[in-house]
């Protein structure tokens, strides 16, 4: 799908009054400066990641700690240290994949790790903004999807002056309605 930029910096300022922008920059700052996720700014990716229906947003909260229980702080460190890694060195499918070694992480939601971690090269893998930028419904996403959807976003930025991350904030915008 075609998009004009003006309708892409419409959109993005409509999404961000809407979204917790604040919020994805303070954890990115942590996860920046130790260089992998903490326990806590993965529980909080994988809920903000989830759908605002209340039984699936109990369902994200229960694999959360699930997460938590299983990969322990050291692994979650580990796992999510090599993704970063993996990612500085372009390496998007890898780092997917690494990331979706960690129980109850998706595509989605490893999407968003990277998202959260550089905002500048990277933007959240959505429902809404598949939708907005294939006319395709989709709701289950491999590693190779989101390296399609990055490469696509990453030019739709580049072309209107954005990041990523505001490219796919209003490209979810469109999706929505």
């Amino acid at each position: 799908m075609i998009f004009r930029c003006e309708e892409l910096e419409e959109a993005f300022g409509e999404a961000i009054r809407t979204e917790y922008e604040n919020v994805l920059q303070l954890i990115g700052e942590g996860i920046r400066e130790r260089g992998y996720l903490a326990p806590q700014d993965l529980f909080y990716i994988i809920c903000w990641k989830s759908p605002a229906r209340v039984a699936t947003f109990g369902r994200a909260v229960v694999n959360a700690f699930k997460c938590i229980e299983k990969e322990g702080v050291e692994g979650i460190r580990n796992v999510t240290r090599e993704a970063i890694e993996l990612s500085g060195k372009d390496n998007v499918e890898e780092s997917i994949k690494k990331l979706t070694e960690l129980y109850g992480v998706g595509t989605r939601v490893a999407s968003a790790i990277l998202t959260f971690y550089d905002p500048e090269r990277f933007g959240a893998l959505d429902v809404n903004a598949w939708k907005a930028l294939y006319s395709e419904e989709r709701r289950v996403f491999e590693p190779k999807d989101y390296v399609r959807y990055l490469k696509d976003i990453r030019e739709l930025a580049q072309r209107c002056g954005l990041t990523p991350r505001k490219a796919d904030l209003a490209l979810y915008s469109i999706g929505k309605h």
